[in-house]
């Protein structure tokens, strides 16, 4: 199917949600928490990193996002991934909420480039 990962950050309480399809993508233990977010961005690709830190900065100010970053997982796979995101504001447009799916597109992008 799809494995499309699903994630949600609640930064008034600052838990955070991942889907065990979001754990499988980032090769993972389903049976930790989500990662902090600084620890989020080191499995993001270090030449994607300000990118992927700035297109999120952007979101909490209203700007959804629909991007393609690398990531690096531990046994040093490079992976390509399709992010989707937006934030929720509250009645005083504060930011109180961020999520968004994450879908693993590297098998996608090979098949493309060898057309």
């Amino acid at each position: 199917m799809a494995h499309i990962g699903i994630w949600d950050w609640d930064l008034i309480t600052n838990e955070k949600y991942w889907s065990e399809e979001m754990y499988r993508i980032y090769g993972c233990n389903p049976q930790e928490l989500a990662p902090p977010y600084n620890e989020f961005l080191n499995y993001v690709h270090p030449a994607d990193r300000d990118f992927v830190d700035n297109v999120t900065k952007e979101a909490l100010k209203g700007k959804p996002y629909a991007i393609d970053f690398r990531i690096v997982l531990a046994n040093g796979e490079e992976r390509i991934v399709h992010s989707l995101g937006k934030a929720i504001f509250d009645e005083k447009n504060t930011p109180v909420r961020i999520g968004g799916a994450i879908q693993d597109i590297t098998e996608h992008k090979k098949a493309k480039e060898k057309t």
